[in-house]
């Protein structure tokens, strides 16, 4: 089962068998079906929110930039955006932002300082999304918050005086990659927090590769205010 979410659009099923092995197969139970339904009641699914670190990081509270990051389609069906634009593949052809910082539109780009806390809310501001698996290249980051509805605050700070069960600050999750609540039949909202401790040009995007060729892709220039110059040997002009 590659996907639980509406994603999963075809299904295959394959007996893998290795070379000497015996010829008696011993019967084999599911525990799920092809929907991803339980087969029975003693089927256990993982509560992701329980995996946490060992022992447990805690975040800082002492945030310098919050981003709100749109989620949705943008006038057709394969086109999408994670911000307020969608990231055409032209850009792919664009100079490198490591020599030009600004080869590509702004609204494509956030900039970070180095060891500095960043918030990111990401909406998903229309119906009928699936949970997008987004992925930040270069450092991990921690789940800090979900919900259903809108996200009426200006920061994470006000949303956890309102609605403190939505957070968790003192045990969440360490990931590299983390799922936005699916948005059905209603909107909903995820909040990640990550340190900025490792200075680059690097992406962020959804994992479903159709969602990224479609433009659900953003460019993170962290710690900007400490790159290092770039010598002439890798300039543009020497042919890079």
């Amino acid at each position: 089962m590659v996907s639980a979410s509406i994603n999963q659009i075809l299904n295959t099923t394959a007996i893998m068998r290795y070379q000497g092995s015996p010829q008696i197969t011993r019967p084999s139970n599911p525990w799920i079906q092809i929907n991803n339904a339980a087969v029975s009641e003693n089927t256990a699914f993982l509560d992701e929110s329980s995996v946490i670190p060992f022992p447990a990081l805690s975040p800082s509270n002492d945030i310098a930039q919050t981003f709100f990051l749109h989620i949705n389609q943008v006038g057709t069906a394969y086109r999408w955006r994670l911000g307020n634009t969608s990231f055409v593949l032209e850009f792919e052809e664009a100079q490198p932002l490591l020599f030009n910082q600004n080869s590509i539109p702004s609204d494509l780009v956030i900039r970070t300082k180095n060891n500095t806390w960043i918030d990111f809310i990401l909406l998903s501001d229309t119906i009928l999304q699936p949970p997008h698996p987004i992925h930040k290249h270069s450092n991990k980051h921690f789940l800090i918050g979900q919900g259903n509805g809108t996200f009426n605050w200006n920061s994470v700070a006000e949303a956890v005086q309102a609605v403190p069960g939505n957070f968790n600050l003192q045990t969440p999750q360490y990931r590299d990659t983390f799922h936005t609540l699916p948005a059905i039949t209603g909107l909903t909202w995820t909040a990640i927090r990550y340190h900025v401790v490792n200075p680059g040009a690097f992406l962020m995007h959804c994992h479903i590769q159709v969602h990224q060729s479609g433009g659900m892709v953003l460019a993170m220039l962290d710690g900007v205010d400490v790159w290092p110059t770039v010598p002439p040997a890798y300039a543009i002009a020497a042919g890079f």
